[in-house]
């Protein structure tokens, strides 16, 4: 039996201004802010660092492309 893989963030950014959703009670606080297609959303808003501001505090996980690049080890 395969497991399932569990997505660990609520909205992860897969490419600039496009984040895969992981869960679907985030959209009513994104909805107003870009487009949601399925389990995509893309960020058509220009308070970008506002909204991730406003989710990370309201306790979504949000993971962007900055955050991954601050997670890797140093050379």
């Amino acid at each position: 039996m395969k497991a399932s893989r569990r997505q660990s963030f609520d909205l992860d950014e897969v490419a600039p201004n496009h984040f895969a959703i992981g869960n679907p009670h985030i959209t009513s606080a994104i909805n107003s802010e870009g487009v949601v297609t399925g389990r995509m959303f893309e960020l058509t808003g220009w308070r970008r660092e506002g909204l991730i501001a406003r989710l990370r505090e309201r306790g979504f996980a949000v993971r962007t492309i900055a955050d991954r690049i601050a997670a890797l080890p140093a050379p």
